[in-house]
């Protein structure tokens, strides 16, 4: 089997193929990203498939930049949208499988418990819109896909929010933390683990993946500070002191009942994800 992965270089894109390595090379893995694989060029996109001829596909590039979609939405909508649906259409015609990543952001953040696969969308901002898009090309094109949607990723490498609080707090610096957003922390290698696991059953459809809980941002960080033994000021602040251009859901905790159901155990939860991660990142990941 041939497995292409967009998006390698990035939080989950290195995750999973860790994952896949530790399947024993039942696979062929190609990993690409955007110096090779840029999803805006359409043109290329299709060209690169053709010439790599992949079994499956994840899907795991996008633009996330949330607050520069606002501004830069026919490139969001470009990305994360409609590059999807080139991916679903070529994966269509030959035969291949396509699994794609996608978020909580295309919920309102109203819903006050557990959110299903087959609850109602309701994007609100840019970056949502986008990828509620791309959600929606990929069902239109057909075939043999997965959706896979999932919620603040944090890992001990890239940009997550475990490198941020961490990394302040050891350079003694105090850092902000949200009181009145809630969700589910979801640890990268898990997430990759999960997308491995939904192939392997055969999983089609919508699935959404996090880790099991939920918390505050301030809630993650206190709990990110007591593993890792560090001191610190943590600063308690709510979502609209940040004057930020985007609007992040409220709530966006999802539910993972389909998962548990297809793979036969339920994902573990946030905090002993997070003390994996702690215990990585003191090792530099």
């Amino acid at each position: 089997m041939h497995v292409l992965v967009t998006g390698a270089a990035g939080m989950l894109g290195r995750a999973l193929l860790a994952a896949l390595a530790s399947r024993g090379g039942a696979a062929r893995v190609t990993p690409v990203d955007i110096d090779d694989f840029d999803l805006a060029d359409a043109a290329a996109v299709v060209a690169a498939l053709d010439r790599h001829r992949p079994d499956v596909v994840f899907n795991c590039a996008a633009f996330t930049a949330v607050d520069e979609c606002e501004t830069r939405r026919e490139y969001a909508e470009q990305v994360n949208g409609e590059a999807p649906g080139v991916l679903a259409r070529w994966c269509r015609a030959h035969g291949a499988r396509l699994v794609h990543i996608s978020s909580d952001y295309v919920f309102d953040g109203a819903a006050r418990a557990p959110i299903a696969e087959d609850a109602a969308t309701g994007p609100v901002s840019a970056y949502g819109a986008s990828k509620l898009l791309g959600e929606q090309r990929v069902a239109q094109a057909g075939g043999d896909y997965l959706i896979v949607r999932t919620a603040w990723l944090f890992a001990p490498w890239g940009r997550s929010f475990l490198q941020f609080v961490l990394g302040r707090l050891t350079q003694g610096q105090p850092a902000p933390v949200i009181t009145d957003q809630v969700g589910s922390p979801t640890y990268a290698p898990d997430l990759a683990e999960a997308l491995v696991r939904l192939i392997e059953v055969r999983a089609t459809g919508i699935v959404h993946f996090v880790n099991t809980g939920a918390c505050t941002w301030a809630e993650f960080a206190e709990h990110l500070r007591t593993c890792a033994g560090l001191s610190g000021t943590l600063t308690p602040i709510v979502a609209a002191d940040l004057h930020r251009p985007a609007a992040r859901p409220a709530y966006s905790v999802l539910a993972t009942q389909r998962y548990t159901r297809l793979v036969g155990n339920p994902p573990r939860t946030w905090q002993d994800a997070a003390r994996d991660a702690v215990q990585r990142w003191r090792c530099g990941g």
